[in-house]
C-alpha cells in the first residue's frame, strides 16, 4: 500500500491548526482559559462537609429522651424555639419529623419495653382479658395480643437458652419515641382503641331512598348496606366504653359506671367465645379430615350452583380475590327507581 501524502497545511513545519478543526481553542492564540470556580460535585461536597462539621455535628450521635430526627427546625419537631419539652401530661415532646421536605410523613411513638412487660403481666399474670388491657392501657387490642404472644415466645427462648438481640433491640428503642409505662394514674394514650374498621359491606357506592317523615337511624344505615351490618356503636371495639359513659352522664358514680363497663364487656366477650365456637363446629363439621403418615387431607363439599348469575358469590369455585365492584361501571343505574 502507497504511503498517503499529507495536506500543504500539516507538511509546512510550524503551521497553526484552522479554526474550523478545533473550535475549542480560543481566539488568542494557543493559550487555553481555564476556571477558577469548584466543579459543581465539588461544592455539593465541600458544602456536605461544611454541614457535617457545623450545624449537622448534632445529629451523629442519638439524643438522650427523644428522637434526632432533621425535620423542624428545633429538635422538638414541630415546636418553636423557647417553648418547654413536655406537653400538659407529662410526657417528653419529641421531632416526630424525619424528612424535612415530608411533613406528611411522622414518626409515630411504639411500645416501650417496661409497657410490654406490664401488657404481658396483666393478661397472663392477672388474668385480664385483652379488651380490658386495652381500655386500661389504651392500646389497641390487636396491638395487645400481639404482645402476649410476643412475650410468651420471648420467655420461652429465654428458658430453652437461646440469645435475644437485646442491644440491637435497645438501640432501636433509643432512637424511637416511646410511649411510656404508667401503672398509677391515666395510662398515656397510645393509639385510638375505638376506631371503626372498614367493614367490607361498605365499600360500595349506594343510593337509598327514604322516607322524611321518620327519623334514619345508624341501625338503618347498617342494614341499608348489609341485612347483618350492625350499627356503629356496636362494631367498634370497645362497646362497653358506650355504656360506662351512658351511666355517668346518667348521674352515676364511678362504682356503678366501672360495673357496667365490666359486665358490657364480659357479655360480649361471651359473646363473641359463642360465635366462635358455633363457627368452629359448623368448619369441622361441613369439613373431612383424612389422616395421612405426613400430612392431613381436607376436603369440603362445594356447590358450583351458588354462585348465581353475576357469579360475585365467595361460596363459589375459584371465586378471584379482588374482583371489582361495578359502581363505576358504564350503563348502571345507581340512583332510585322506587320507594318502598
Amino acid at each position: 500500500m502507497p504511503p498517503r501524502i499529507g495536506t500543504a497545511a500539516a507538511a509546512l513545519p510550524g503551521a497553526a491548526p484552522s479554526r474550523a478543526a478545533n473550535p475549542s481553542m480560543p481566539k488568542g492564540g494557543g493559550a487555553r482559559a481555564f476556571s477558577r470556580s469548584a466543579r459543581l460535585a465539588t461544592r455539593q461536597r465541600s458544602a456536605m462537609w461544611a454541614w457535617i462539621n457545623g450545624a449537622g455535628r448534632q445529629f451523629r450521635r442519638p439524643a438522650a429522651g427523644t428522637t434526632n430526627y432533621l425535620g423542624g427546625g428545633s429538635n422538638w419537631g414541630g415546636q418553636e424555639e423557647g417553648e418547654e419539652g413536655a406537653d400538659a401530661g407529662g410526657r417528653q415532646r419529641y421531632n416526630k419529623f424525619p424528612f424535612p421536605r415530608n411533613r406528611h410523613f411522622q414518626s409515630l411513638p411504639v411500645l416501650s419495653e417496661e409497657l410490654r412487660d406490664g401488657i404481658w403481666d396483666m393478661v397472663v399474670n392477672r388474668g385480664m382479658s385483652v379488651r380490658e388491657v386495652s381500655a386500661r392501657m389504651l392500646v389497641g387490642v390487636e396491638r395487645v395480643g400481639a404482645v402476649a404472644r410476643m412475650k410468651e415466645v420471648e420467655r420461652r427462648w429465654e428458658k430453652e437458652g437461646k440469645r435475644l438481640a437485646h442491644p440491637y433491640a435497645n438501640a432501636i428503642l433509643s432512637m424511637l419515641p416511646q410511649t411510656p409505662y404508667k401503672p398509677v394514674g391515666g395510662a398515656h394514650p397510645h393509639e385510638p382503641i375505638n376506631d371503626l374498621p372498614v367493614h367490607q359491606a361498605t365499600g360500595t357506592q349506594l343510593f337509598h331512598p327514604t322516607s322524611e317523615s321518620r327519623p334514619f337511624t345508624r341501625a338503618d344505615a347498617g342494614r341499608a348496606f348489609a341485612p347483618s351490618l350492625l350499627p356503629a356503636d356496636q362494631r367498634i371495639p370497645h362497646p362497653e366504653l358506650i355504656a360506662r359513659e351512658r351511666v355517668r352522664l346518667a348521674g352515676g358514680s364511678a362504682r356503678e359506671a366501672r360495673a357496667a363497663e365490666q359486665e358490657a364487656a364480659s357479655e360480649a366477650d361471651k359473646l363473641a367465645e359463642e360465635k366462635e365456637k358455633k363457627e368452629r363446629e359448623t368448619r369441622e363439621a361441613q369439613t373431612r379430615t383424612v389422616r395421612g403418615r405426613r400430612w392431613d387431607f381436607k376436603f369440603r363439599e362445594v356447590n358450583a350452583d351458588e354462585v348465581a348469575g353475576n357469579e360475585r358469590s365467595p361460596k363459589g369455585v375459584g371465586w378471584r380475590y379482588g374482583f371489582p365492584h361495578e359502581d363505576r361501571k358504564k350503563g348502571q343505574v345507581k340512583i332510585a327507581t322506587k320507594v318502598e
